[in-house]
């Protein structure tokens, strides 16, 4: 273990005790995982990680914040997913009044909108025929008691209802990380518009015509990501303990499937 500073660790090699995949029901892919250090001693810390939910280690390299004062590890992964959900909105630069559409029925895009709603932002989730019955299940057991949201089946009349009746600015983000809706969202900018990439597979899957999305319309790209330095973690960490704040004093409530 290389502690590094303010207790954000190199987790390489790590024990995974719980884990939320962005994909419902996935043996691999990425995901909010939780893990410790493996060396048996009491009270072990916890640590937050973004990466591969695969195996039962953390596989390197994977800078992980401390989960200081959880009192379980699907605790520790509940406010270290809303965490990094804080950190999705401020990417967005929206603000009260504004709008947030996400992209993807899935843990990832639904605690973003959880984020968002605390903040007074209109919401809404967009969901493609890609999304099997199975992910949105799954994510409806996550989000219906709590999270007030609106969902949208199409991308046509639906969405462009919902743009119209918003008032301030509308930030699109994309933790689907398929192409289809990233170009409907792409093609629905406004000028000086954001549309931000939560997944790293987008990043290479999806490819936009940057004269006509970009350059005509001023508009801006932000990457969201796993921290790959440790000011990033610093400021991961930061937010974990807004997202602690925030579930102890609003009393938010968003819970978690089966993590085992």
């Amino acid at each position: 273990m290389t502690t590094l500073d303010h207790g954000i660790v190199d987790c390489t090699g790590f024990e995974i005790v719980a884990r939320l995949p962005w994909e419902a029901g996935a043996a691999k892919g990425w995901g909010f995982l939780v893990c410790k250090s493996g060396s048996g001693a009491e009270n072990e810390a916890l640590y937050g990680v973004i990466g591969p939910v695969n195996g039962e280690q953390i596989k390197g390299p994977g800078l992980g914040i401390p989960l200081r004062d959880a009192p379980d590890p699907n605790s520790a992964l509940l406010q270290f997913a809303l965490a990094c959900s804080l950190s999705v909105i401020d990417k967005t630069g929206i603000e009260l009044g504004d709008a947030l559409v996400v992209a993807g029925a899935n843990p990832l895009g639904l605690t973003a909108l959880a984020a968002a709603r605390q903040q007074g932002v209109r919401t809404a989730c967009l969901v493609t025929g890609a999304d099997t019955a199975a992910n949105r299940e799954a994510a409806e057991k996550l989000a219906d008691a709590v999270i007030a949201y609106d969902d949208v089946d199409t991308f046509d009349d639906q969405l462009d209802t919902f743009a119209a009746g918003c008032q301030g600015k509308i930030a699109y983000a994309d933790a689907a990380g398929s192409p289809e809706p990233v170009f409907i969202m792409a093609g629905r900018l406004e000028r000086f518009g954001t549309l931000v990439f939560c997944r790293p597979d987008s990043i290479v899957s999806v490819l936009l015509a940057l004269r006509e999305v970009h350059h005509l319309r001023s508009a801006r790209y932000a990457f969201w990501s796993r921290p790959e330095t440790l000011e990033q973690a610093l400021t991961l960490s930061e937010y974990y303990r807004r997202a602690v704040r925030l579930l102890q004093w609003e009393r938010v409530d968003l819970p978690l499937p089966d993590t085992r």
